[in-house]
């Protein structure tokens, strides 16, 4: 992996038996730097000479500038997200997504409605070789928590890129109707603005707002630990999604969540069992929902026990270590 993408706290939780090759990674248009800086991964990747290579989301853009180096080790590609985001495309992730679907042999991808639409999308692929593996519950950020951090009563946590997609602009909309309900309720934003993203959100109006507290910015394990630990309950009004690191935290750590009908997401949550569902686009039915779980402690408590034990049972690390070890038996075999 590319420096920088893993931290020394991330790097500190690996088996002994994980090998860990970084390189440097000068950027798509520094043209002369990462062709030396991929050679050498192609390098590595001949001196290993592994049984399967696995890739993230189509792999990058150089790696395939050198694959008829290993043209016949099996690829693996985990798909991300079954089409790219709004406002997210660009001709390097287009190029990246051609080269995975010629070059791969098995697909990960997290959820069936993506599968479904993942075959639509790109028929030469046969769709018994897309494998639905779900995304593993990250309850490893609780490693990083202060053991000293309570949960708060009226904190509502939007967690992750501030765009247009993320629905942000609903929650806005939405927080009018709670804070007249709940004078003193906090909605914590926490994430990026991404530079370049036409369709990011405009929140710092909302910087001297006693309702609200603003991280703008690409927070720490420890930071993201404590604030899962505060939220009295994590909110995904998503207009448009796949599916959600965010979402897989909260099952993770079991904390009531309330998310949109989109993509994947209905798939990991049940409708007043393990969370709320919500159909993207409406404030109104946002707020009630936000209202409902203020105003009912033991709706939250039943939310948070049953997230918790879904993520135990549907998202455990040894489920997906188990289906991703039966992918790589059969590309060996």
């Amino acid at each position: 992996m590319p420096n920088g993408f893993v931290s020394e706290v991330q790097l500190g939780q690996l088996s002994k038996d994980v090998h860990f090759f970084p390189f440097e990674l000068p950027g798509n248009k520094k043209f002369l730097a990462s062709y030396r800086s991929f050679s050498k991964v192609a390098r590595k990747i001949k001196e290993i000479q592994p049984d399967v290579i696995h890739v993230q989301g189509s792999a990058h853009p150089y790696f395939w500038l050198f694959h008829n180096r290993f043209k016949r080790i099996p690829i693996v590609d985990t798909i991300h997200d079954a089409e790219p985001h709004p406002g997210f495309e660009n001709f390097f992730q287009s190029f990246m997504r051609r080269k995975g679907i010629k070059n791969a042999r098995k697909w990960f991808i997290h959820g069936q409605s993506l599968k479904e639409l993942y075959a639509s999308l790109h028929p030469s692929i046969s769709k018994k070789d897309i494998m639905v593996i779900p995304k593993g519950h990250y309850r490893i950020f609780m490693n990083y928590a202060n053991g000293n951090q309570k949960e708060e009563t009226e904190t509502i946590l939007f967690f992750g890129n501030i765009t247009k997609y993320k629905g942000i602009h609903v929650l806005l909309e939405a927080s009018k109707k709670v804070i007249s309900a709940f004078p003193e309720v906090k909605f914590v934003i926490a994430g990026k603005i991404r530079e370049k993203d036409a369709d990011a959100i405009d929140v710092s109006h909302l910087k001297d707002n006693k309702n609200f507290e603003l991280m703008t910015y690409r927070v720490s394990e420890a930071e993201v630990a404590a604030l899962y630990k505060r939220a009295t309950m994590i909110v995904l009004p998503y207009i448009e999604a796949s599916q959600s690191g965010v979402l897989s935290i909260a099952l993770g750590v079991g904390k009531p969540i309330i998310a949109t009908r989109v993509g994947a997401l209905p798939e990991l949550i049940e409708d007043h069992v393990n969370g709320i569902l919500i159909e993207p686009n409406e404030s109104e039915e946002l707020a009630d929902a936000m209202i409902e779980l203020l105003s009912d402690p033991e709706l939250r408590g039943e939310l948070a026990k049953n997230a918790y034990n879904y993520a135990d049972r549907e998202l455990s690390w040894s489920v997906v270590a188990d289906k991703t070890l039966e992918v790589y038996t059969e590309l060996i075999n």
